[in-house]
C-alpha cells in the first residue's frame, strides 16, 4: 500500500496495527495516520500487557497522553477564562497543548521498525515532566 500523494509505499507497509481506543478523537487520529502510512489495522479498546511477544517482532509499547487538543479540551478551553488557560499554557514548558497528529506521528514511529524500544512508556507531555 502506498501514502497518499506518494510513490513510496508507507513505512507500515506489511504490518499490522493493534489501535486501542480507536473511535473517534485521538486513537482514531492514531488509526488514521498509520492506515496512510501502509499499516493493516485491528481496532478495538482493550489494554494490551504482553512483553513476552517482543521476541517475535511485535512491539508493545504505550503513549501516555499528556494534553492533547481534542474536543473535550477544546469545549474547558471555550469555558475557561484567560487566566485559567494562561496557567494551563505556563505549566508546559513548550507554551502550548500538543495536537493529535503529533500522537500520530509517534505512534506510527513506534509501529515502524525504525526504533529499538519494548516495553517503554512514552510521555509527550511538552517537557512538564522530565
Amino acid at each position: 500500500m502506498e501514502t497518499q500523494g506518494s510513490s513510496r509505499p508507507g513505512r507500515l507497509a506489511g504490518k499490522v496495527a493493534l489501535v486501542t481506543g480507536a473511535g473517534p478523537g485521538l486513537g482514531g487520529v492514531i488509526a488514521l495516520a498509520m492506515a496512510d502510512e501502509g499499516a493493516k489495522l485491528v481496532l478495538c479498546d482493550i489494554n494490551p500487557a504482553a512483553l513476552d511477544v517482543a521476541g517475535a517482532n511485535i512491539y508493545v509499547n504505550a503513549i501516555a497522553c499528556g494534553g492533547v487538543n481534542t474536543p473535550p479540551l477544546e469545549d474547558y478551553l471555550a469555558r475557561a477564562t484567560d487566566e485559567q488557560k494562561n496557567r494551563l499554557y505556563q505549566m508546559v514548558p513548550l507554551g502550548r497543548i500538543g495536537r493529535p497528529d503529533e500522537y500520530a506521528s509517534l505512534a506510527v514511529y513506534l509501529a515502524s521498525d525504525e526504533h529499538y524500544l519494548v516495553g517503554q512508556v512514552i510521555s509527550p507531555n511538552g517537557g512538564m515532566v522530565i
